[in-house]
């Protein structure tokens, strides 16, 4: 469970890295692990639609999330992101995560679930501020370890945006 306060944006940052760590969001091999990147996506939905940011879910095998500052424009800078990662290697230990010196250990904390808890954190401050927002929105989609051919990758979700402004 993600806490609720924090001695400071590192220890936050790290807390929220460790539990995406912990969720095994494998593609990419025979044995992907597609209800946990369904698991994974809908966190991050939650997560950004509880602390007041617009938040689109696009459901398929492969899931994306879109977010948005609350204002009528999606923003002109698009930061993008993915919460799968590849099979662990030789097993499941690398979904434990764990904080040696100052390096964060776990499957996905370099590539890139820290990034991701850093992108949510950075915009739910600043939905917290209530200060003119801006211009940013973020993409994370579940399916960068294929490449992203498949919905609801990258150039799927912009398609269907670009349709919705349209």
């Amino acid at each position: 469970m993600i806490e609720t306060s924090y001695p400071d944006k590192t220890a936050e940052i790290i807390d929220l890295a460790q539990y995406l760590i912990r969720i095994p969001s494998v593609t990419a091999c025979p044995n992907e692990r597609l209800d946990e990147v369904q698991r994974a996506g809908e966190f991050v939905y939650d997560y950004m639609k509880d602390h007041g940011a617009e938040v689109k879910y696009f459901d398929g095998k492969y899931p994306a999330v879109f977010v948005k500052f609350p204002i009528t424009n999606p923003g002109s800078v698009l930061l993008t992101g993915h919460f799968d990662v590849v099979e662990p290697e030789p097993d499941d230990s690398q979904f434990s995560p764990r904080v040696e010196g100052d390096y964060l250990w776990g499957r996905g904390s370099a590539d890139m679930k820290t990034v991701v808890a850093t992108y949510l954190v950075w915009m739910k401050d600043a939905l917290k501020s209530g200060k003119v927002f801006p211009p940013i929105s973020l993409l994370l989609v579940g399916n960068e370890e294929n490449g992203e051919s498949e919905a609801m990758g990258t150039p799927h979700v912009l398609k269907l945006l670009k349709e919705d402004w349209n």
